[in-house]
């Protein structure tokens, strides 16, 4: 499924902060995620508006696909304000809670938000894909920012999601700090936080485009499992200049073709692919 939006990245004021809390809560519902009952989850209509770089109204949400019936998903979204009124979303995942907003096991929590580089009170569009248990969203999208957040499945030789681990990934600023990939198991087992870089790529060559008879090459996204397991398919990556901004264009994936959608911003989160280090990102459109 995909679910397109608009809504503002500047929260210097209670109404702005509030459109971008709901419009984020908005697009997981749309895509199938469901409200925790977990009490202490706000209702962003009613909850306070937060201070700058403190604690903030949160919300949980469960995945409702079939795998969770083996391995269920919850994400822990808190809507916090930068310093500089930008917005600064802390995630969390885990697969239990003790039914008051606290994980009962392991979990990945990101505490370091990735913030944009410059933020707008006018609504700037969000676009979103994925289903009761993947979540793929590029948020604020212009020429020079967006925000991206991955939740994916691990997958198997055809591509078929699996429950043996979920991906959690936040990109979208040249600060290294702001951009976090780790990977949960079923079994409660995380890989090593991975900080900057985000995800690992295949290199192209530095200083050319690599379009070539009117293809171009991607590279996938791999999630940080051993020496790198079967990539997702929630982004891939390109070289920056190969693809029109916003523009529609195919994959061929695990034996199929997959509708993807070009975020060409200057600040991605992902870094080696261009010689100013900038990295175009395709978003799966299905």
């Amino acid at each position: 499924m995909t679910h397109t939006s608009s809504f503002p990245t500047l929260v210097n004021t209670e109404a702005l902060w509030r459109a971008w809390a709901q419009g984020i809560e908005t697009s997981f519902l749309a895509l199938g995620w469901e409200r925790t009952t977990d009490t202490g989850g706000a209702d962003l209509a009613t909850a306070p508006f937060p201070g700058t770089n403190v604690a903030a109204p949160w919300v949980m949400l469960r995945s409702t696909d079939a795998l969770s019936a083996t391995f269920p998903l919850i994400v822990r979204l808190e809507f916090r304000r930068g310093s500089g009124s930008q917005p600064m979303m802390a995630l969390a995942l885990g697969s239990a809670t003790d039914g008051a907003g606290n994980y009962v096991g392991s979990s990945i929590v990101f505490n370091n938000q990735a913030t944009p580089a410059s933020t707008s009170a006018p609504p700037i569009p969000s676009f979103f894909s994925g289903h009761g248990g993947r979540y793929a969203a590029a948020v604020g999208v212009t020429a020079a920012d967006v925000q991206l957040y991955s939740i994916e499945r691990s997958r198997d030789a055809n591509g078929a999601e699996t429950d043996d681990y979920v991906t959690l990934m936040q990109l979208g600023t040249s600060a290294a700090t702001g951009n976090h990939c780790q990977v949960l198991t079923k079994t409660g087992a995380k890989s090593t936080l991975i900080v900057g870089v985000g995800a690992w790529l295949v290199a192209l060559p530095s200083g050319v485009n690599a379009a070539l008879l009117n293809t171009a090459h991607v590279s996938p996204v791999f999630p940080p499992v051993g020496r790198l397991d079967r990539p997702g398919l929630n982004f891939v990556a390109m070289k920056y200049g190969d693809f029109s901004h916003q523009a529609p264009f195919t994959v061929e994936a695990y034996g199929q073709t997959h509708e993807y959608f070009a975020i060409c911003s200057s600040n991605t989160g992902l870094r080696g692919m261009h010689t100013s280090g900038k990295c175009a990102i395709g978003l799966l459109w299905e």
